[in-house]
């Protein structure tokens, strides 16, 4: 399992498949939170990249229990 995770996680790195070539820098994750932190009225969610967005939207209009799956799929635990 733990195996498995480690190679997915190096191919996002790498920028092999949708996800790798929808991920953002860092620097990227950095100013969004940097927003977040210095804005005088701040929001309850910011969203940083395309995959964020689309975590959102699912979330915005899947039922709870779909969305739920949908997250365990994603990062499934061992």
């Amino acid at each position: 399992f733990y195996t498995d995770l480690a190679n997915y996680a190096i191919e996002i790195h790498e920028g092999k498949g949708f996800a790798g070539r929808a991920a953002i820098t860092a620097d990227q994750v950095a100013a969004v939170i940097e927003k977040a932190a210095t804005t005088a009225k701040p929001k309850a969610r910011y969203v940083a990249g395309t995959l964020g967005r689309g975590v959102l939207n699912l979330r915005r209009y899947l039922p709870e229990p779909m969305f739920d799956g949908f997250v365990r799929r994603q990062f499934p635990t061992p």
